[in-house]
């Protein structure tokens, strides 16, 4: 009997310890959560070269787009928590905020690398393309949520940044003549043209957060235009639910990412910018994508219509985002018409 009193007794102190011991996990969990959750650091041009090591400031060409690349993709590898695109408990939906927004850094990497190699790197399309740039493309471009030892993300994208300072080393010592970076008109619209895209698709998804009835404008403005298959003229736009915080958050990422790239490219491609009469647009287009990074009161991503009592932080975040890529858009075209 008394043994039979003791195994109860034990059962029950197993079950309270069980029960008491569930808020403090969820406790633990969200300290862990918001710890990681916090985004890195927007920097100045001259604080992201002064970390890496580079004397000259401003006086070569190409360092500032070049470190800018770098420091993005090394502060969401090394920031509070590490890198979490690719983490388990991430794919087991326990948290997805900071997965998202290093997901969108990772998106704006993969543009401003690729134009590292295949622009700004090279005087023409003739010249051959640097080195370290060639691998560091593809690098960049591996699976942002591949966990698997042998080849993760922050394996890649850590002998991308690798790659990345053998080309800042490069070009920063000109004297070796090693590397170059080519600050031309028609490199810049190009690679704002890609920009440009990616600005757009977020601004649609971000507006379609509350729904949106929107005419299709597939064809529009192009009377000789057809598709594979027929469409409604009129198509219904909306997020799903579950999605709504994960683009947002994808968005901030992308515009912190970009924030840095034309802090760079205001640099590299002064002279451009100004003959052009094109920095105050520059300017303009940081200005709006800064406002994009401001704090929120909420822990949540708030949805309302846009008409009632609840914000909606979507819709805020798209109209900013909508207003840099019109922007951008005019300074392609003083670009190509000067």
């Amino acid at each position: 009997m008394d043994q039979i009193k003791e195994t109860n007794l034990l059962k029950k102190a197993v079950k309270v310890i069980l029960i008491a011991s569930i808020p403090l996990l969820v406790i633990l969990d969200f300290a862990w959560v918001t710890y990681v959750s916090t985004p890195p650091k927007s920097l100045q041009v001259s604080e992201i070269l002064e970390n890496e090591g580079v004397s000259n400031a401003n006086d070569i060409i190409g360092e500032a787009t070049t470190s800018a690349f770098i420091y993005t993709v090394d502060a969401i590898l090394n920031k509070d928590g590490g890198y979490t695109a690719n983490d388990l408990l991430v794919k087991a939906g326990n948290f997805d905020n900071m997965p998202s927004f290093e997901r969108g850094v990772v998106a704006q990497a993969r543009e401003i690398g690729y134009a590292l190699r295949d622009r700004f790197s090279r005087g023409n399309s003739n010249d051959r393309a640097n080195p370290d740039l060639t691998q560091m493309q593809p690098l960049i471009n591996f699976s942002d949520e591949a966990w698997y030892p042998i080849a993760d993300s922050e394996m890649n994208y850590k002998k991308a940044v690798k790659h990345a300072r053998n080309y800042l080393k490069d070009i920063t010592t000109p004297q070796e003549n090693k590397a170059k970076f080519f600050a031309r008109a028609d490199s810049l619209e190009k690679y704002f043209d890609k920009v440009s895209q990616r600005l757009g698709d977020l601004t649609q998804q971000l507006s379609a957060s509350s729904g949106d009835v929107r005419e299709n404008t597939d064809l529009a403005n192009d009377a000789s235009a057809s598709q594979s298959s027929a469409s409604q003229s009129v198509v219904y736009a909306k997020t799903p639910w579950l999605e709504i915080d994960n683009v947002f958050w994808k968005a901030k990422g992308e515009a912190w990412a970009l924030i840095h790239y034309m802090r760079g490219i205001q640099i590299d491609f002064e002279s451009v910018l100004n003959d052009k009469n094109a920095m105050p647009t520059v300017k303009q287009i940081i200005r709006e994508l800064e406002k994009t990074q401001l704090d929120f009161t909420s822990f949540v991503v708030l949805n309302g219509n846009g008409r009632g009592v609840t914000a909606n932080y979507s819709l805020y975040l798209s109209n900013s985002i909508s207003r840099a890529k019109s922007s951008i858009q005019e300074l392609q075209k003083i670009l190509n018409n000067g």
